[in-house]
């Protein structure tokens, strides 16, 4: 027997308190003097406003909000960098600045004062694209599997939204956002008294693409999104804490360093969910360059005469 639609999602909750807020609204309050506004009228709608999570939970880095604490505490009354608010009509919403205002919430030497905000004009569809633009610029990226969530319930959310929209908001490709308005409208029909556009949005990306989806369970054994998110955020967070951009200014000595780590880790790399439309842009133009005969050859193109070996030995 099929599930009943889910009654109440965080998403739907969202979307339902926001229409209540415009069907009152009220004119947007004057901010105070140096664009500021009182930190207990920030309010926080992560179903809405914060792409990395899927739950309507908050997500923050407590690593992050640490060294804004830090950061805080040494400008004083600076403060950081305006935190973009959006106006609902009847209150403050946080879009973007999420680890701000936690490091604000935290910092005892800021305890009682106004924080500096920039609104958002424009619309709260507006808004929402607005948000995961503006979360691709974060210290913390999205991951490519919290990119593709994102651009999902976008997908979910709104019709109207054209391809480019959801592409450069949630920084996937074109072509991913036609294949999740496709799937999106096989399941809708396929399982009219299943699934509506908020409960699919509930969804994770991944889940939904997957053969079989919804009867199929996930594989016995596979690693959990969940869990897989948390290890790269741990690991990302090392990283950042030892190496921070030395590896990105020097990215040949640190391809090297990961060879000596480990022969097969570049390999692994490249085969991974998460570096194939990398791999996918970038081979056809060295592949080119490199059997380019007046193109002299550099060091660089021996890894993919590898894996061109490597691919043909499996055939």
């Amino acid at each position: 027997m099929n599930p009943p639609l889910v009654s109440s999602s965080p998403l739907k909750q969202a979307m339902a308190l926001l229409a209540d807020h415009e069907a009152s609204a009220s004119a947007r309050p004057e901010l105070l003097d140096g664009a500021r506004l009182p930190i207990s009228e920030l309010q926080v709608l992560p179903a809405i406003f914060q792409p990395k999570g899927m739950r309507g939970e908050a997500v923050t880095a407590p690593y992050l909000v640490e060294d804004l604490i830090k950061l805080i505490e040494k400008r004083g009354e600076q403060g950081l960098d305006p935190i973009l608010v959006y106006w609902s009509g009847e209150a403050w919403f946080v879009i973007d600045g999420h680890h701000r205002l936690s490091a604000y919430r935290s910092a005892k030497s800021w305890a009682g004062k106004p924080v500096p905000v920039e609104v958002f004009e424009g619309s709260l569809r507006d808004a929402r694209l607005a948000a995961g633009a503006e979360n691709s610029k974060t210290n913390v990226p999205m991951a490519k599997k919290e990119k593709s969530n994102f651009a999902w319930r976008l997908v979910c959310a709104d019709d109207d939204l054209k391809v480019m929209e959801v592409a450069n908001s949630a920084d996937v490709g074109k072509s991913t956002v036609k294949k999740m308005r496709a799937r999106k409208r096989e399941l809708l029909d396929k399982y009219p008294d299943r699934f509506d556009e908020d409960t699919l949005a509930e969804y994770r990306w991944l889940d939904v693409n997957r053969e079989g989806f919804p009867d199929q369970e996930k594989k016995s054994g596979e690693i959990g999104e969940d869990y897989e998110l948390q290890l790269a955020k741990e690991f990302h967070h090392r990283l950042r804490e030892k190496l921070f951009d030395r590896a990105a200014e020097q990215p040949e000595a640190f391809a090297i360093a990961l060879r000596m780590l480990n022969s097969g880790l570049p390999k692994m790399l490249m085969q991974s969910d998460d570096w194939s439309d990398d791999l996918n842009d970038l081979l056809p133009d060295v592949i080119a360059e490199r059997d380019d005969p007046w193109t002299q050859r550099p060091k660089r193109y021996a890894s993919i005469d590898r894996l061109d070996r490597d691919q043909n030995d499996d055939f």
